[in-house]
């Protein structure tokens, strides 16, 4: 049987924080406090997560804290029954993780929630304790050329460098507004799940009559209704 593929995003999807924001606010709360709005728009959001764990090292936190602190991220809200559900079925899906959040926290926070098994591959940013102990950031997708994603990472240019042309049919649960890129290169036998209340539902209410996204368009609130409607794909 073609099994599908389940693309899931991380921040604010699975877990329902942005893991690289909490840890600023926590750690580095006067920085995170001087931020623009549109600061990770314009910037090199992995440039200055690196930076801040090279001043998180100064002001003497160590990894144990960073591991600590994230490990209590909460999960959304019935979303660990959905991964549970996909892990079990892998004769069916094969499930991972597209984020430009990077594996160190992605991989803590999975440990921590007992689901690290249920995905077959996580693709994002590499992450290495350096010498001095210190989180290195190695970046995966800078070469794109898109210009409607950040610097940072474009899902559609690491989709189509991994990804493409190897499943009939791609399932797409994810809600922000770097999600759009790859949900309009996506087929009309594909699903996209975009979370209600979040940028990428906001764009495709606001956009609803200009056809941008082809595959069929799914909002959700919960892991509960997707899991649902995923028994019968």
């Amino acid at each position: 049987m073609e099994k599908t593929l389940i693309i899931m995003d991380f921040d604010n999807t699975l877990v329902d924080v942005d893991v690289d924001w909490e840890i600023v606010k926590h750690f580095l709360p006067e920085i995170a406090k001087s931020l623009p709005d549109d600061f990770y728009d314009k910037n090199d959001w992995l440039k200055f997560m690196q930076e801040n764990y090279i001043e998180m090292k100064k002001r003497g936190f160590n990894i144990n804290d960073i591991n600590n602190f994230i490990s209590s991220f909460p999960l959304t809200y019935n979303i660990k029954d959905l991964c549970i559900y996909l892990g079990k079925n892998k004769n069916k899906f094969y499930n991972i993780i597209l984020s430009g959040s990077t594996e160190h926290n992605i991989r803590t926070i999975l440990r921590a929630n007992n689901i690290e098994n249920c995905f077959d591959e996580i693709i994002c940013n590499k992450s290495i304790l350096d010498q001095e102990k210190i989180l290195k950031l190695i970046p995966i997708g800078y070469e794109h050329n898109c210009k409607d994603c950040n610097k940072n990472q474009c899902k559609t240019f690491i989709y189509n460098q991994f990804l493409k042309n190897k499943f009939n049919k791609v399932i797409f649960i994810c809600d922000g507004s770097n999600d759009l890129c790859l949900s309009k290169r996506l087929k009309n036998n594909d699903i996209l799940f975009a979370r209600t209340e979040y940028k990428l539902y906001n764009y495709l209410i606001e956009h609803s009559n200009q056809n941008e996204v082809n595959c069929s368009i799914q909002f959700w609130n919960n892991g509960k209704e997707i899991c649902n409607r995923l028994k019968y794909q």
